[in-house]
């Protein structure tokens, strides 16, 4: 396995340490009957930043994460902004699942990620999902991502950074208040 950046410390960290009750309030449901599915959180050094000194703030300007736009003609969900993924075959792991997901909608090479961590579970109740998002670096970038045009319209490789900025973000409330 090929090592990880040292911006990407503090994600490992993380993902070792969170717990579902920091991320949501929804839990899957006791019963099990939800559909299992994991995405790929796949990280990667921007093309536009020189190798350095490890500062705290390289996770901001070092890294992007791959972002993908389902297919507009989609019946579920068309033109969201999405990780690669999706359900599970019969006896897959969630690692195996989320790489399998990423080669078929983008046609990335399992054997370039390096997988450091999984986050919890989460339940998605509109299309009663439990999720496991698998996070992956992109270590070998020379090949270029492909977008499925069944399933994906547009690769997007978006700066942490960017995610980051107060700018870009907005908060909105549910009716139901949360």
């Amino acid at each position: 396995a090929e090592e990880l950046p040292r911006w990407l410390d503090p994600v490992r960290a993380a993902a070792e340490s969170i717990t579902v009750h920091e991320l949501t309030r929804f839990m899957p449901p006791e019963d099990g009957d939800a559909r299992r599915g994991a995405v790929l959180m796949v990280f990667a050094d921007r093309d536009d930043v020189a190798d350095g000194a490890a500062t705290p703030d390289d996770l901001a300007h070092r890294g992007e994460l791959i972002l993908t736009e389902r297919a507009h003609h989609m019946r579920s969900q068309p033109g969201q902004v999405s990780f690669p993924g999706g359900s599970l075959d019969e006896g897959e792991t969630v690692v195996e699942g989320a790489l399998r997901e990423a080669q078929e909608e983008i046609a990335l090479d399992p054997g370039c990620v390096t997988v450091f961590g999984e986050l919890p579970e989460l339940w998605l109740p509109p299309t009663n999902f439990a999720v496991t998002p698998v996070l992956g670096y992109w270590h070998d970038r020379r090949a270029d991502l492909v977008e499925s045009p069944d399933e994906v319209h547009a690769i997007h490789r978006v700066a942490i950074e960017e995610l980051m900025d107060p700018e870009w973000r907005i908060n909105v409330r549910h009716p139901s208040g949360w």
